[in-house]
C-alpha cells in the first residue's frame, strides 16, 4: 500500500495555499537544525536569505516545503511546525484552553484563551490530532474535578482505547512525531500512555485514567 492509498502522510505534505517560504519562521528552522540537530550555524551554510536555492533544497529534501507549478510552498507539516503564524492559513490548527469553575461546562469561565503558535519552541528568545479536520481546534477543558484534552477526529487506522493502554502505537502524522521527539517532547515508541499516563495517574491519586472515543472525537480525561 502507498502513502497515497493509505492516506497516512499525504495531507501534511500538501502546500499551504497562498503561502511563500517566508512564511517560514527562520528563526526556528535555524534554531532546529543548529541547536536541537548539531548541525552547526545554518547561516553560513544555507545563507539568511530563506528563499537561497540552499535553503530551497533543503526544506523540500525534508518535506517541509514543496514544489508547486509556480514556486516553492511550505507544506502543511512544515507550517504547523515553523509556521509564524500557522492559525492564519491554518484555521484548524489552534487549541483553545478554558477553565470552568465548577464541574460543568458554563458561560462563566476563569479563563479563555486561544493557543495559536507554532508546535517548536525557540529557545533563544521557540499524534492524535487529524489536521484535515477544519474548523476544529483541540480543546483543553479545566474543571474544578477534572481536566479533558478532546481531539477532533476519531483515533487512526486499527487504534483503539483498550490498544493504546497495551501500548500499541499508530502514528497519524510520523513526519510531527519525528520532529517532537527531536526536541524531546515525545518518545516516539507509543508508550506514553502504558508507562507514564496511567502509572502517574495512579500515583498522583490512584485514578485511572479515561479514553474515550466516539464517532467524531477521542478525549482523555484526568480526574482531579
Amino acid at each position: 500500500m502507498t502513502r497515497a492509498e493509505s492516506g497516512r502522510v499525504d495531507y501534511g505534505l500538501k502546500p499551504v495555499l497562498g503561502a511563500g517560504l517566508d512564511f517560514l519562521d527562520q528563526r526556528r528552522l535555524h534554531d532546529y537544525f543548529g541547536r536541537v540537530l548539531d548541525w552547526g550555524d545554518t547561516r553560513e551554510e544555507l545563507g539568511r536569505n530563506i528563499e537561497s536555492e540552499g535553503w530551497r533544497t533543503l526544506l523540500v529534501n525534508l518535506d517541509l516545503a514543496v514544489r508547486t507549478r509556480r514556486t516553492i510552498a511550505p507544506t502543511i507539516n512544515g507550517a504547523l511546525l515553523f509556521g509564524r503564524n500557522p492559525k492564519r492559513r491554518l484555521p484548524q490548527s489552534g487549541i483553545r484552553a478554558i477553565c470552568y469553575a465548577g464541574d460543568d461546562p458554563d458561560y462563566a469561565t476563569r479563563t479563555d484563551q486561544e493557543l495559536r503558535g507554532p508546535l517548536v519552541p525557540l529557545i533563544d528568545l521557540d499524534g492524535h490530532r487529524d489536521y484535515s479536520i477544519a474548523g476544529t481546534d483541540v480543546m483543553l477543558e479545566i474543571f474544578s474535578n477534572r481536566v479533558e484534552i478532546t481531539s477532533p477526529g476519531r483515533l487512526p487506522n486499527t487504534v483503539t482505547p483498550a490498544g493504546m493502554r497495551s501500548g500499541m502505537r499508530y502514528a497519524r502524522n510520523q513526519a510531527l512525531v519525528n520532529v517532537m521527539r527531536d526536541y524531546g517532547y515525545a518518545e516516539a515508541r507509543g508508550m506514553g500512555v502504558r508507562t507514564k499516563i496511567i502509572p502517574g495517574m495512579r500515583a498522583h491519586n490512584g485514578t485511572e485514567p479515561e479514553l474515550i472515543e466516539d464517532e467524531h472525537q477521542f478525549k482523555v480525561r484526568l480526574w482531579k
